[in-house]
């Protein structure tokens, strides 16, 4: 569950991902962590890949933002993850203020989050825009789903359709040099400050 993240504070979410496919208007989850409504009193966490109609699908996060909703996706040229390719490492960091998006350890999409107290700035997905709102989130007590979307009313397919490994989760935004050393090569022993999980799927 996430009881080891602390409101306010930042987090880094990634991942070794081969996807096989998305369909055309959906979602595709990495991560994602929930109660069972879809809503701003629902779903508190998500991240994975979206697709419009014709388009490639791109890494979005979503999370719960004082009781508003944050939602960045990477415009149409950046953050790609091809449909039926190879691996890529993933990851997303948020330091309360900035939402970076990296694809094989280089960042490839950053939003600056500023401050909507009425969550009034709507998004399209694919585009880059997003509901701006800076400053402490806050994460369900329910369990992290890998693969899936968590407890949706939500009416869409969102599993994962291909393969994750060596997934992780950080209290914190990691650094580019962190992402970078962490990706290849996470030390044995596993006890690095601010490291929530690990799983490893081979």
């Amino acid at each position: 569950d996430a009881s080891s993240f602390e409101d306010g504070t930042g987090f880094t979410y990634m991942a070794w991902v081969k996807l096989n496919s998305v369909t055309d208007n959906n979602e595709s989850w990495i991560f994602s962590n929930a109660t069972n409504t879809y809503n701003n009193d629902g779903r508190h966490f998500g991240f994975g890949v979206n697709k419009n109609s014709g388009g490639s699908p791109v890494l979005f996060c979503d999370f719960k933002n004082e009781n508003n909703w944050n939602f960045i996706s990477c415009p149409p040229e950046t953050g790609i993850i091809e449909e039926g390719g190879d691996y890529h490492h993933v990851a997303v960091t948020f330091n309360e203020t900035i939402v970076r998006f990296y694809v094989d350890g280089i960042e490839v999409y950053s939003s600056t989050q500023t401050t909507n107290l009425l969550g009034e700035i709507g998004y399209n997905a694919n585009t880059g825009t997003s509901y701006n709102v800076a400053g402490s989130y806050s994460f369900t007590d329910h369990p992290m789903f890998i693969g899936d979307i968590a407890g949706s009313s939500y009416d869409f397919n969102g599993e994962w359709n291909g393969l994750i490994d060596e997934a992780s989760i950080w209290n914190y935004a990691l650094s580019i040099d962190q992402i970078n050393a962490y990706k290849d090569c996470l030390p044995l022993e596993l006890n690095l400050e601010g490291l929530i999980g690990y799983w490893s799927f081979a």
